[in-house]
């Protein structure tokens, strides 16, 4: 059985990035430098990416004790993440779209997933869409409900000097299963009393957790935040 959920605005907080390097020389003797590729995202789709990694980490952690949804589940979010790149201060993170896909119960307990378009960040405004993607794999575990994955890929863009480079990224996800919880509410048989409210949770809705590992290539540095998808 196949579950698909729905994008809600996924996140991940990559801290310090930065490039290094030089251009070359222009016809008039001047550096000659390369240029970024502009954001086609805006601060508010970071202020709101933040918030709802928030959200899902608020929802209620799945308990050991309930069962997971059996099937492949699709979700989708965000990852925000903090980074360190020796030397460059011109940004400080990265964001980027995740998609993860998920075995349940009886299903395998698989997950893998990407990050894709995913740009710098100064605070919470964008600086640079950077080309490349990462990618994860790793498992789920029906009893305990926490996720653990590798995390790899290669990323190029500008990055602090005006000349492109590579950065290589290797680390790892963690994560938990969250639930949504869901309140009904019926008419009470006594007379002249209240409704009656009955709580239950719609089971493993979204997965919430941290991203941390290290950086190689035309800068080296470390990375290190959070993430979360939902259905």
């Amino acid at each position: 059985m196949t579950r698909t959920f729905k994008s809600f605005a996924l996140i991940a907080t990559l801290g310090t990035l930065a490039a290094c390097g030089g251009g070359g020389t222009g016809g008039d003797g001047g550096p000659v430098f390369d240029e970024p590729t502009a954001p086609n995202i805006s601060e508010t789709t970071v202020r709101n990416a933040a918030a709802f990694i928030n959200r899902v980490d608020n929802r209620r952690d799945t308990p050991v004790v309930a069962f997971l949804p059996t099937g492949t589940a699709t979700y989708t979010g965000e990852m925000i993440v903090g980074m360190t790149l020796n030397g460059v201060d011109s940004v400080d993170g990265m964001i980027g779209d995740v998609r993860l896909t998920a075995e349940l119960f009886s299903a395998g307990d698989e997950v893998s997933g990407t990050i894709t378009n995913i740009h710098t960040l100064n605070g919470d405004d964008p600086v640079e869409l950077l080309s490349g993607q990462l990618a994860f794999n790793g498992e789920l575990d029906d009893v305990t409900k926490e996720m653990t994955s590798t995390l790899s890929g290669q990323l190029n863009g500008v990055l602090g000097d005006g000349e492109r480079g590579d950065l290589n990224i290797s680390g790892s996800m963690t994560g938990h299963t969250q639930d949504t919880e869901i309140v009904t509410t019926i008419p009470n048989p006594l007379p002249f009393q209240p409704p009656i409210e009955i709580t239950t949770y719609d089971v493993a809705t979204g997965i919430y957790g941290r991203a941390s590992g290290g950086i190689t290539g035309s800068e080296s540095g470390s990375f290190s935040g959070t993430w979360a998808v939902s259905e």
